[in-house]
């Protein structure tokens, strides 16, 4: 597109010629969707839809605007892939898209810039002790597994006889077959 714009400074008139080879795209950033990921689990982060759409005329960056580092093997490129890492508590990472134009000389245009986040949720791993803690859930007064499908070398009617025994201070544990429940 050729065209022919007029430009006055003070009292003078000075016309320019603007040569153009084609309009210049404007940079427009698609990190993707938000998404909540379990700890060891690959995630994926992809740029294809962003704009431009040629390749050689977007430069991308990925980088995490919030929340610990985390390694990109190229940030520079348009699919990236983490492992997410494991925490006690739910970790939360904003990651940053951007994109820019860059120009038929091959340099980037700072003025023609996008940016788009994604939030990538990492689910608390269970740990050790929350593990132990329902392990003691399960395991009786004498270190042996409860169970109510059988294998028990207690006798049925040995259990309402400890239930019995209780002081009243403290919760009587009763068993049926499908449940159980403390009564106080």
């Amino acid at each position: 597109m050729t065209g022919f714009r007029r430009v006055t400074l003070g009292l003078a008139s000075v016309g320019l010629l603007i040569a153009s080879a084609g309009c210049m795209d404007q940079a427009i950033a698609r990190a993707g969707e938000d998404r909540t990921v379990s700890a060891g689990e690959t995630v994926t982060l992809d740029a294809s839809a962003s704009k431009p759409e040629a390749r050689s005329r977007r430069q991308i960056e990925w980088e995490v605007a919030e929340g610990p580092d985390l390694d990109f093997a190229d940030p520079s490129a348009t699919v990236v892939t983490f492992t997410a890492p494991s925490a006690p508590t739910e970790t939360v990472y904003r990651i940053r898209l951007t994109v820019t134009y860059v120009d038929l000389g091959g340099q980037p245009v700072p003025s023609n810039r996008d940016r788009d986040d994604v939030i990538v949720r990492v689910r608390a791993e269970r740990n050790a002790e929350a593990a132990d803690e329902t392990a003691d859930d399960t395991t009786g007064d004498n270190g042996t597994t409860d169970s109510t499908e059988g294998g028990s070398e207690d006798e049925p009617g040995d259990e309402a006889q400890g239930s019995a025994q209780e002081s009243e201070d403290t919760p009587a544990e009763t068993k049926t077959e499908n449940a159980t429940s403390i009564t106080g």
